[in-house]
């Protein structure tokens, strides 16, 4: 799984190694597997080269990737257990972003300007 991830430099290419690996390890039913592949423009590295990245080099995408995902995920993970840390990863990212949102609900700004509006 790391070399489809990693060593794709095209979307087709991972869109190709990964129907491969599907393939080769008969999981083409696995539903576990179905939603990060659908997801993949969130966390395949080839997919993320087309965002706005505020100036960011690459190798400090990359850490602050690692950094994430090195809190759910480590190198020992089975399969299963990637999937399921990967459902835990999303779940606490969006939970992130709620809490967030409801800061930013409550939150006043004041103005800076003297000028009537």
């Amino acid at each position: 799984m790391s070399h489809v991830v990693w060593n794709s430099f095209t979307k087709d290419t991972f869109d190709k190694n990964w129907n491969d690996f599907i393939t080769k390890y008969g999981l083409g039913g696995n539903k576990w597997l179905l939603e990060p592949y659908e997801d993949r423009h969130i966390w395949i590295p080839v997919y993320l080269d087309y965002h706005f990245w505020v100036g960011m080099r690459s190798t400090q995408r990359s850490e602050s990737m690692h950094a994430f995902f090195n809190k759910f995920i480590t190198r020992n993970n089975f399969l299963s257990q990637f999937v399921k840390q990967y459902d835990n990863c999303r779940a606490s990212k969006e939970q992130r972003e709620r809490e967030f949102d409801a800061a930013d609900f409550y939150t006043v700004i004041s103005c800076t300007t003297k000028l009537a509006i």
